[in-house]
């Protein structure tokens, strides 16, 4: 909650744009389904080597904390917040 209260708070334009654009999926649903099944994939196959490790990990670490971000708009849109 105090996630999407400051997001609310320092950014209300973008997270009433954002919280509305979630209504509008359509398309973009299908690139982005395909988008995040296939990047641990590529975390993975990326920290195989030694130079990639340190770059899977922050792929990781964006990665965690897009999913969990994404679920702040969603929730606001199902809340009802417009």
């Amino acid at each position: 909650m105090l996630v999407g209260w400051l997001g609310l708070v320092l950014f209300p334009g973008f997270f009433q744009a954002s919280t509305q654009a979630v209504a509008q999926a359509g398309v973009a649903s299908g690139l982005g389904s395909r988008f995040w099944r296939a990047l641990p994939v590529a975390i993975v196959v990326t920290a195989i080597t030694l130079v990639g490790l340190p770059a899977s990990l922050m792929f990781l670490a964006v990665y965690l904390a897009a999913i969990y971000l994404a679920k702040v708009w969603v929730g606001a849109f199902l809340g009802g917040y417009f």
